[in-house]
């Protein structure tokens, strides 16, 4: 079996905000299953929050049998997002950030349009 280089990274769990990965995991498991697995969330948090350290290829051969062939993109997936969460501050990924930062831009457009709108109705008025 065959690993992706950077699983030779380690990653200290400590610098990152486990209650913003897990959603992660939750969405990306749901995608890959097709349903919605609460029980391999919480195995995989639990895995995450070994008390002898994390190793993704011990992540990548334990939830195999959950995932399939699905596992190595998934672990990878996830270890790229820890090692990116741990380099930032409070412990959140890039990728995530960036999605709120987004989420929050359209709501602020929406917001502003929808000011616009009630004003123009007013002025009419």
């Amino acid at each position: 079996m065959t690993f992706p280089e950077n699983f030779s990274e380690k990653v200290d769990i400590a610098k990152v905000n486990l209650s913003l990965i897990e959603p992660w995991i939750t969405k990306r498991t749901t995608e890959l299953l097709s349903l919605e697995d609460d029980i391999l969330v919480q195995y995989i948090m639990g895995l995450l929050q070994a008390e002898e350290g994390i190793d993704p290829r011990v992540i990548q051969i334990r939830v195999a049998p959950f995932l399939y062939r699905k596992a190595a993109p998934f672990v990878s997936e996830l270890w790229s997002l820890l090692l990116d969460a741990q380099k930032n501050p409070g412990g959140i990924p890039t990728e995530l950030l960036e999605r709120t930062k987004a989420v929050l831009q359209k709501k602020r457009v929406r917001t502003i349009m929808l000011f616009a709108v009630v004003c123009s109705h007013r002025f009419l008025l």
